[in-house]
C-alpha cells in the first residue's frame, strides 16, 4: 500500500481490522477512508498525519474514544461514528471548523441532550439528531457540567 502515492479514496469496510494499519497514515494523497463495520476499538494518536483527509466512515465499530490530536484534521468535512461505544463526545472536535457532517447515533453516551426545537417545520424533518449541533451541543454542557463540578470542588 505504501507505493500508491496517488491512492485517494480507499474502502477497508467489513474486515476485521483491530486498528488502522500504519501504512494508511503515510499515504499522502488519501482524502477518503471507509472503515466500518470492522473490530477497531481506537483511533492512532497520530492520526493527524492524514492531513488530506476529509472523510472517514467508522461506523459499527468498538471505539471508545478519540484522540486529541483529531482535531487536527484540519480538511476534515464528514466524520460518522455511529454505532460504537463512545461515552462521550470529546472537546477537541469543536475545532475542526471545516466539519459539515457528524453522527454519534448509537452509541452509549453519558449525557442526554435534548435539541431545542425548530422554528421551521421543514428544517426540523430535515434536522440530523446526533449530528453536528447535537455535536456542539453535547460538548457545551458536558464543559459547564465540568466548571460547575469543579466549583462545586473548590467550596
Amino acid at each position: 500500500l505504501s507505493s500508491l502515492t496517488r491512492l485517494f479514496q480507499l474502502d477497508l469496510n467489513m474486515n476485521q481490522f483491530e486498528s488502522i494499519p500504519s501504512v494508511l497514515l503515510d499515504l499522502p494523497s488519501l482524502e477518503w477512508l471507509d472503515m466500518g463495520s470492522n473490530k477497531l476499538q481506537k483511533l492512532p494518536s497520530d492520526i493527524d498525519k492524514m492531513q488530506r483527509l476529509h472523510t472517514i466512515w467508522l461506523q459499527r465499530n468498538e471505539i471508545t474514544e478519540l484522540p486529541d490530536s483529531i482535531s487536527c484534521l484540519r480538511n476534515l468535512n464528514t466524520l460518522v461514528l455511529t454505532s460504537n461505544r463512545l461515552k462521550r463526545i470529546p472537546h477537541c472536535l469543536q475545532g475542526l471548523e471545516n466539519l459539515r457532517f457528524v453522527n454519534f447515533r448509537d452509541n452509549p453516551l453519558e449525557r442526554q441532550v435534548t435539541l431545542p426545537p425548530c422554528q421551521d417545520e421543514e428544517e426540523e424533518g430535515e434536522r440530523e439528531l446526533f449530528g453536528l449541533e447535537f455535536m456542539h451541543l453535547y460538548i457545551q454542557e458536558s464543559i459547564g457540567c465540568s466548571i460547575k463540578e469543579n466549583t462545586d470542588c473548590i467550596q
